[in-house]
């Protein structure tokens, strides 16, 4: 029997995730994960959906028995406090603020300004500011909480991630980008409407019902959890193992070993989530949303430029390429802080290309 359980297709029935887009928004790459089309609207095969759960599960469950290290990402407001709470019950990382762009691209400034918020909260624990101003205390307090919005998630993140897990990949591209650039596999819960290219272990289902999210997120979840509990319960008996081993070289010399600690949690509460829809209303589309699918059939030529056809500075040009960014697009999200945080960029030269930015949008 396995350490976890798959849903049936019934429970998958129950949570809405057959629920695709308007047929008019479809991607066609989709079509072999589309069961029918009923009132103009796409209804997604349940039975590749199982097959694909399963499939993520497997595999997921095999990276946290070997202890790897497993990312949650989702940040759109039905997934954020899911993706929080799901992930810290099992033991992974999570992401539901904003994906940083460089956080695998550019890791060595991630892990600065985790070590910086480690230092900073311990520093606050032990009571080393207690001689600072009032307003300093403040102002150290504040960073804290910004650093926790950034990378709190992510504070045992020791290396590029082994696995990510996405909900709704047309709003995390950057996410699906960089993993695609460091090999990193993408597990993905993926509607009609995005595009399944690059994504290693596909959930074919509606990205958009918190119910169907909820239910997704909660059997992967299930499935690091019970690797990871797996991973623990090998260290111990592999400590126990020694243990007996010098016990019998010398007896009066035993060995203490701690207990397999996998993953610490992070201080932070989860924070209550609004109520909302439990099924959102796909069949009424807003001017905005055909806006955008006129902008994917036809993109801007600026947004697929590369940034050495930008004509930015040469330090601002070699400071993004070193970092691994190629086109304009990857840096549309970003902000004047983020520029900042890029090794050699320079303040000015930040200054420079987030307004270059801010005239493309």
């Amino acid at each position: 029997m396995s350490d976890y359980q798959i849903p049936s297709t019934k429970e998958m029935l129950e949570a809405g995730l057959h629920f695709g887009h308007q047929s008019r928004r479809w991607n066609p790459q989709m079509e072999q994960y589309i069961f029918n089309k009923t009132s103009n609207t796409h209804v997604i095969d349940l039975e590749k959906t199982y097959a694909g759960l399963e499939n993520a599960c497997d595999y997921l469950y095999t990276l946290a028995k070997q202890g790897k290290s497993i990312i949650f990402v989702g940040t759109k407001k039905q997934a954020s406090a899911i993706i929080k709470e799901e992930a810290k019950r099992s033991g992974a990382m999570y992401i539901t603020e904003r994906w940083l762009g460089g956080t695998i691209t550019n890791f060595r400034q991630i892990k600065g300004n985790i070590a910086k918020l480690i230092d900073l909260e311990l520093g606050l624990k032990e009571g080393r500011f207690k001689n600072y101003t009032k307003k300093e205390r403040l102002d150290i307090e504040r960073e804290i909480a910004k650093l926790e919005l950034m990378v709190g998630g992510i504070r045992n993140l020791k290396k590029v991630p082994d696995a990510i897990v996405v909900i709704d990949i047309r709003k995390e591209k950057t996410v699906i980008s960089e993993s695609a650039r460091f090999n990193v596999p993408v597990i993905a819960l993926v509607d009609t409407n995005s595009n399944p290219k690059g994504i290693d272990y596909v959930i074919p289902g509606n990205d958009d019902s918190i119910r169907s999210i909820r239910l997704v997120t909660k059997t992967l979840a299930d499935a690091v959890e019970a690797g990871y509990l797996k991973f623990g319960k090998v260290g111990a008996e592999d400590t126990d193992e020694a243990d007996a081993e010098e016990k019998e070289l010398k007896d009066s010399d035993i060995v203490k070993v701690q207990s397999v600690k996998t993953f610490e949690e992070v201080k932070t509460e989860q924070e209550e989530i609004e109520e909302f829809e439990e099924q959102v209303k796909k069949v009424v589309e807003t001017e905005d949303d055909e806006e955008d699918v006129k902008a994917e059939v036809k993109p801007k030529k600026t947004v697929t430029q590369k940034i050495s056809e930008l004509g930015l500075s040469t330090r601002a040009e070699n400071a993004l390429i070193n970092a691994g960014y190629e086109k304009l697009d990857e840096l549309k999200d970003m902000l004047i802080d983020d520029l900042k945080a890029i090794k050699s960029m320079g303040e000015k030269s930040a200054e420079e290309v987030f307004e270059f930015i801010s005239k493309k949008k």
